[in-house]
């Protein structure tokens, strides 16, 4: 068998080349795969060679592609399509499969033919369409749910009539007992593999998994026997392996193999597919293609595509009239449903290599599927535009909606808030303080690692829509977001990073369909600071008329002071506020507002420079008030370089004197020194409490200050500040909340007052 690695290598590279090449325009890398056979092989340059090693390659390539495509498609789903969904896809498949079998007829093709050039016209391209979706921020729209679940039905309806197509080919006539013969084999293979798919396989895979055949290696080489096994079916039945492959992707999924498992083994299967064998499929396939079409059948090859388009557009018009959409939502999806190259592709080129249609007709279906696919970005970026402007962009989930917010800090528990309003939201992180501090806000919390399967997985990865990262560390939103993306096909990711506009960070995310948040014009740690000393609130502006997101920092002054972290659609669903994002009137942005100004707060007066430098004692226990004085005396000792005892005689004769509580939990014991230019002071927080005196609430706040005379005004000011701070609503809530002695210093610097 003739095969080279050097040819190997140049097939390889060149795909690779090409593929991210086009990936990069926006177009599924399927294409530019194709466009190297076609540039590089033997229908131009002829630099690379069709040999039959190359060949057997391509055919494991195909066979392990259509086995990971169907571990991606859940037969459950596609019971439970939408009915829009159901009626485009009827409408997007048959009335171009119609249009594609006539005018083959018309150009004198025969039965077979017609119908693969009717199958090329019908199927929508998943990868394109998904593609579409995020490069549009089209997730979450009755578009997407229409798009998606089209793809799959199509491409499922396409493999089915293929298996018809070859029963019908193979009978090589019309004899009536050898068609139902042909067609009762077709029937009693799928007979067989569903019963095998839903009924034995869970069984056999639950009693596999409790006897710990859990090993990854050994799974994948299950899989692989499967799937011959299937394909081997197929064959036997008069179909093709390809469909048996698709059919074992199907059933041996979560369903069979644990969750985890499954997802771990698709994963091997996509990169030994996608990333080595299937792209030699596809350059092969390139290798078939013939320009003698543009000068023997340009009349039929521009037909083709003509036809191809208005066909796919038409036929989803008319069957998605029914939904009450409106014609304007129908055209969008029908323009966005006419990407292809993929699974036409395949069934084209088994259909060439036997024999059922030749190599004129195999280059209309290649060069039709590359020009349809190439118009999709920009008639579908017009008709969003138009639909936009007519407000026609309709949001809507299937089922509950349900969004993980990754990191419980003050800020992922603030937009969690809100978006909680509308929605299910979980929220994830490994810090437990900030998981009950999430739990204490009446919010729903799971701890753990969210770069873990299992953390992800157990917090309900598997069905919600969105995930948003919003830690206080990039680096890990950005980890986060991805992994989230890749594991679990999440629709919509974000994922909190610095200076979005100005970051690599930005460009990467967004290849990867990942819409980067920011913090604005301060670190997230500041807006954290902020909201855990509670001097920022959380405000709303309403949204007058039409206008982008980005505009919005002139219009309404965002800035140091203000964030804006969330957008409450009029009817009443709430998103993470985006650059990218569109508001309408109605809208509301939901914003944060730096009510205390704690930039210019922590520069402070002569109360913040106190408080600054003071020591802060957090006491778990309850105390008696001698007890509290002592520890007091302790910490003032060094300071003011006098006998702990000294001290602690001074605060008791100063308490003799007169009661130091000056409200309910709250004392501020004072001693005079004779050092000049004295004024120190220690504050200790009492969680149980101090007793000061019996039948008086206990003291939870306790501020010990030292002057000496000629500071007298001095301390004055500082009663006057904390006069102002004891006034806040909040102030014995937040005192108990927070959470260390550096926590209570900025909070007693950040609360807005007036300064001295």
């Amino acid at each position: 068998m003739e095969f080279s690695l050097i040819n190997l290598f140049a097939v390889l590279l060149a795909a690779w080349v090409l593929g991210g090449i086009v990936s990069r325009l926006g177009y599924p890398s399927i294409l530019g795969e194709l466009a190297a056979g076609i540039i590089f092989g033997p229908p131009l340059l002829g630099l690379l060679e069709d040999q039959a090693g190359l060949r057997v390659l391509a055919e494991v390539g195909v066979y392990l592609l259509m086995l990971y495509i169907g571990m991606q498609v859940d037969h459950r789903e596609l019971r439970r399509a939408s009915w829009p969904g159901l009626l485009a896809a009827i409408g997007g498949f048959s009335i171009p499969f119609a249009a594609g079998f006539g005018l083959a007829l018309g150009f004198g093709a025969d039965v077979p033919e017609s119908m693969f050039l009717g199958l090329g016209f019908g199927v929508t391209a998943l990868v394109a369409g998904s593609r579409i979706l995020a490069d549009f921020n089209l997730f979450g729209t009755r578009i997407a749910n229409v798009l998606l679940a089209s793809a799959l039905i199509a491409d499922t309806a396409a493999l089915l009539i293929f298996a018809g197509i070859l029963s019908f080919a193979r009978t090589g006539g019309v004899d009536v007992l050898e068609i139902a013969t042909v067609g009762g084999k077709a029937v009693l293979f799928f007979g067989i593999a569903a019963f095998l798919g839903l009924k034995v396989f869970p069984i056999v895979g639950a009693r596999l998994m409790k006897a710990g055949f859990r090993q990854r290696t050994a799974n994948f080489t299950l899989l692989l026997l499967v799937g011959l096994l299937f394909s081997e079916m197929a064959e036997l039945a008069g179909l093709h392996a390809i469909v048996g492959a698709f059919l074992a992707g199907l059933f041996v999924r979560e369903g069979v193999l644990q969750r985890k498992l499954s997802h771990d083994i698709s994963g091997i299967v996509h990169d030994l597919s996608i990333g080595f064998l299937a792209p030699i499929f596809f350059v092969t396939s390139g290798f078939a293609v013939t320009f003698d079409v543009f000068r023997t059948d340009l009349t039929f090859l521009l037909l083709a595509i003509v036809v191809a388009t208005v066909s796919k557009v038409v036929g989803v018009l008319l069957f998605y009239l029914p939904t009450r959409a409106g014609w304007r939502e129908a055209l969008t999806v029908g323009l966005s449903m006419n990407g292809r190259g993929g699974i036409d592709i395949i069934l084209a080129q088994i259909g060439l290599s036997q024999g059922f249609i030749d190599q004129e007709l195999f280059s209309v279906l290649v060069f039709m599927a590359l020009f349809t696919t190439a118009t999709v970005p920009f008639s579908v970026k017009w008709a969003l535009g138009w639909l936009n402007r007519h407000g026609g962009l309709v949001r809507e989930e299937v089922g509950e909606k349900r969004t993980m917010i990754f990191g419980a800090g003050p800020f992922g528990i603030a937009l969690a808030k809100e978006i909680s309003k509308a929605e299910s939201v979980v929220v994830i992180d490994r810090n437990r303080e900030h998981c009950n501090a999430a739990t204490r806000a009446g919010l729903h919390a799971v701890s753990g690692d969210a770069l873990q399967y299992e953390t992800l997985d157990n917090a309900g990865a598997s069905v919600s829509q969105r995930l948003i990262a919003v830690s206080s560390n990039p680096d890990v939103n950005s980890l986060v977001a991805q992994f989230a993306r890749e594991t679990f096909r999440m629709p919509e990711v974000f994922a909190l990073i610095p200076s979005p506009r100005e970051s690599g960070m930005h460009a990467m995310l967004a290849e990867q369909g990942i819409k980067p948040l920011s913090a604005g014009q301060r670190p997230i740690e500041e807006w954290e600071r902020a909201l855990s000393l509670g001097v920022a609130s959380v405000e709303e502006l309403p949204v007058l008329d039409r206008v982008s997101a980005a505009e919005t920092a002139d219009t309404w002054s965002f800035g140091r002071e203000r964030l804006p972290i969330a957008v409450r659609r009029a009817s009443g669903a709430s998103e993470p506020f985006h650059d990218a994002l569109e508001l309408q009137a109605g809208d509301r942005i939901v914003y944060l507002h730096d009510t205390a100004g704690t930039e210019s707060a922590l520069q402070g007066d002569r109360f913040d420079r106190l408080v600054a430098s003071a020591d802060v004692l957090d006491v778990e226990e309850p105390l008696s008030r001698d007890e509290a004085f002592r520890r007091i005396a302790e910490h003032f000792a060094a300071r003011l370089e006098l006998p702990a005892d000294t001290v602690r005689q001074l605060l008791l004769s100063r308490e003799a004197q007169g009661g130091t509580m000056i409200a309910p939990g709250i004392a501020i014991p004072h001693l005079e020194v004779d050092t000049p230019g004295r004024l120190d002071a220690v504050i200790l927080r009492a969680r149980e409490g101090i007793v000061f005196e019996e039948g008086k609430p206990p003291v939870i706040a306790l501020f010990a200050i030292a002057t000496s005379r000629d500071e007298r005004a001095a301390y004055l000011r500082v009663l006057g500040a904390i006069a102002q701070i004891l006034h806040s609503s909040t102030f014995t809530q937040r005192w108990l909340e927070l959470q260390t002695p550096d926590d209570l210093r900025e909070f007693l610097r950040a609360v807005k007052r007036q300064r001295f």
